[in-house]
């Protein structure tokens, strides 16, 4: 029993992780799922669906790096893009753009080409497969 307890103290320390958040320092690994979203008209019926409200659905250039791009109300952006590296890259823009304007650390959750930014990324994240990245 004794020659146990130092193996079981050894697999608490490094077998047990837990889900975390990317911050700004590290490249998001954007997550796959199970059945690739085809266009932003399927991101947003994936986010209803799961439960969200999308009030006053509008087309815009909210990501101007997305294939395309839209907003419900003013609280959420929906976002499909090209490819993944489009994503990277929007990521870092607005990285960049948020710390030039000193803009407080916000969150938005990313997926496989898409990126929605909601005042509830965690459940949203939870829902959709995504991943939240902080900045």
């Amino acid at each position: 029993m004794l020659v146990a307890l130092p193996l079981v103290g050894v697999l608490l320390l490094t077998g047990c992780g837990s889900a975390r958040t990317a911050d700004s320092s590290e490249t998001p690994n954007i997550p796959a799922t199970n059945a690739a979203t085809k266009d932003l008209t399927e991101l947003k019926a994936r986010y209803t669906d799961a439960g969200f409200e999308c009030k006053d659905w509008s087309v815009n250039s909210g990501f101007p790096k997305a294939k395309s791009s839209g907003s419900c109300a003013e609280e959420t952006k929906i976002g499909y893009f090209d490819s993944n590296a489009d994503v990277e890259k929007q990521l870092a823009e607005s990285k960049a753009w948020s710390g030039s304007n000193k803009i407080g650390k916000r969150s938005w959750v990313v997926g496989d080409k898409w990126i929605i930014a909601t005042p509830k990324p965690d459940e949203v994240a939870t829902k959709l497969s995504g991943k939240v990245v902080t900045f």
